[in-house]
């Protein structure tokens, strides 16, 4: 069997960087402006918009491999390293700080939670070190919460990995099955519809995961639509419905398992990079959050958490209106000085980004290469 390098889409790349961006900014707790946006507010919808792209990253860089013979062990293998050093790296920071609320307790009059209960208990912290938290031994998110779809993918790609192995040139019809099927699944079951995270997202990740395969396969069979003026006018409407989408779907509605099939439409056309959009995109900052866009979506909570209690602190000392705390949540900016929200937003967006380059180069980087070297 050859192997081939596979190409680098880097469009997408830079998409799956904003759309991390994106999903910090949901999680973001602030009274700015920049918070309440629908677009942000509906921002959790974009974690589909990675399970469709990994579905066809997959689908292109070793679709063609588990068909021939590479075996499901070292497609595993390849995936973990990828994803799980720095999953295993976060959950020792997360408890790390519960051990420092043990040592000092809550002096600052900060903490909402007591040291090492649930939802970050013991027990929680064996399913998320097993990726096990998806199977409905909990009823709420713990630890560093957006692992859940680190999780889901990791399954998702051995159940993938051995419908490609055992149908051969017969997958693509058992893929478009998952696809329907975990699709009528989720629209039977009905609300919360596609929002599930620690109960059955591995469900709405095979939803998603299953159309980025179909798109891969559908988008080599398209390359010639894609030229010039046309491409440009492709990439503006796919943005243009992603936006139109997000803004307005409600979150307890059906209409919420569009998404996944929205997203499929966007990286159909972004894959082949004609357009003008891609052009932009495939500058050194959008690349950069590519880059980075694993290390934002698993550093983010902890880093936008850390910051309100820095606020916090600062603002106790300073009288600045940097953070506010009240019974239901801590936030950044208090509701007399909203703009200082979108500061305190912009200002953690930025840490978020260089905590992520650190952890993209001292985590990510080097236990990928080692694990390539060994198993690619």
């Amino acid at each position: 069997m050859v192997v081939t390098s596979p190409r680098r889409y880097e469009a997408l790349d830079a998409l799956r960087g904003i759309c991390a961006l994106l999903v910090a900014l949901f999680h973001l707790k602030s009274t700015g402006a920049i918070a309440q946006l629908a677009f942000v507010r509906n921002g959790w919808l974009f974690v589909d918009f990675f399970f469709v792209l990994s579905g066809f990253v997959i689908a292109a860089s070793y679709g063609e491999r588990l068909r021939e013979g590479f075996t499901v062990g070292k497609f595993m293998a390849l995936r973990l390293g990828r994803v799980y050093p720095l999953h295993l790296f976060m959950l020792g920071v997360f408890a790390a700080f519960e051990c420092f609320k043990l040592l000092v307790g809550d002096k600052l009059g900060l903490s909402q939670t007591q040291a090492w209960q649930s939802p970050n208990g013991p027990l929680e912290l064996a399913q998320s070190i097993s990726l096990t938290q998806i199977f409905g031994f909990a009823d709420d998110l713990s630890w560093n919460g957006p692992s859940w779809s680190i999780a889901a993918e990791v399954w998702t790609y051995l159940l993938m990995a051995l419908v490609l192995a055992a149908a051969g040139r017969r997958a693509g019809i058992a893929i478009a099955a998952i696809a329907t099927g975990s699709g009528l699944l989720l629209l039977a079951l009905g609300e919360p519809y596609i929002n599930r995270t620690f109960t059955l997202s591995l469900v709405r990740c095979l939803y998603g995961f299953s159309l980025g395969m179909l798109v891969f396969s559908a988008s080599r069979r398209q390359a010639q639509w894609f030229s010039g003026a046309a491409a440009t006018m492709a990439e503006w409407l796919a943005i243009g419905i992603v936006i139109g989408l997000v803004m307005m779907v409600d979150p307890a509605n059906w209409m919420t398992l569009l998404a996944p099939l929205v997203f499929a439409l966007a990286v159909m056309v972004f894959s082949h990079e004609k357009g003008a959009v891609s052009r932009a995109l495939m500058r050194s900052f959008p690349l950069m959050l590519g880059l980075l866009s694993y290390s934002i979506y698993m550093v983010h909570v902890f880093v936008e958490a850390r910051m309100i209690d820095i606020a916090l602190v600062l603002a106790g000392k300073t009288g600045l209106p940097l953070a506010s705390l009240s019974t239901a949540a801590k936030v950044l900016g208090t509701p007399n000085a909203p703009w200082m929200g979108d500061v305190m937003t912009l200002v953690t967006l930025a840490v978020i980004v260089a905590g992520s380059w650190i952890t993209f180069h001292i985590i990510e980087l080097p236990c990928r290469n080692v694990v390539r070297r060994r198993f690619a």
